[in-house]
C-alpha cells in the first residue's frame, strides 16, 4: 500500500503503538502510521495476525490482551526496548457488543465487551501516559 503523507506530517524516529492492529481499522492505521515514518508497534490477541501486518511495514509484533493489565505493561516496555521512546497510541482494541433483545442479553459477553473496550482502553492510556508524562509529554 502506498500513502502519501505532507512533510509536515512526518513521524520520522517516533514509535507508534496500535492495538487491535491485526486487520480492519488498526492494520490500516498501522500502515499509515509506518508511511509516515513512525517505528510502528503491531498489538493484538493473534500473534499471527499482527506478525504479518509487521512485516508488511517494518514494524514489531506483540502479542497482547488489553484485557490483562500485565500483558499490557509488557506491551510498552518491550515497545519502548525498540526505540526508547513512545510517542502515540492508537488505542483501536475493541469488539462489537451482543446484539438481543435486553432480557436475553449474554450477559457474560458483554463483560467480555466491557473489559475489551473499556478497561483495555482505559489499561493502555494509563500505562502509555505514564511513559508520556516521564518525559514531559503528558500534563501531570
Amino acid at each position: 500500500m502506498t500513502i502519501n503523507i505532507d512533510n509536515r506530517m512526518r513521524l520520522d524516529g517516533k514509535t507508534a503503538v496500535i492495538t487491535g492492529g491485526g486487520s480492519g481499522i488498526g492494520a490500516a492505521c498501522a500502515a499509515v502510521f509506518a508511511s509516515a515514518g513512525a517505528h510502528v508497534v503491531v498489538a493484538g490477541r493473534r500473534l499471527e495476525a499482527v506478525e504479518r501486518i509487521a512485516q508488511e511495514i517494518g514494524g514489531t509484533a506483540v502479542a497482547c490482551d488489553v484485557t490483562d493489565y500485565a500483558q499490557v505493561v509488557s506491551l510498552f516496555e518491550q515497545a519502548r526496548a525498540v526505540s526508547g521512546s513512545l510517542d502515540v497510541l492508537v488505542n483501536n482494541a475493541g469488539i462489537p457488543g451482543p446484539v438481543a433483545p435486553v432480557a436475553e442479553v449474554d450477559l457474560d459477553a458483554w463483560r467480555q465487551c466491557i473489559d475489551i473496550n473499556v478497561f483495555g482502553a482505559l489499561h493502555c492510556m494509563k500505562v502509555a501516559a505514564q511513559i508520556m508524562r516521564g518525559r514531559g509529554a503528558v500534563p501531570s
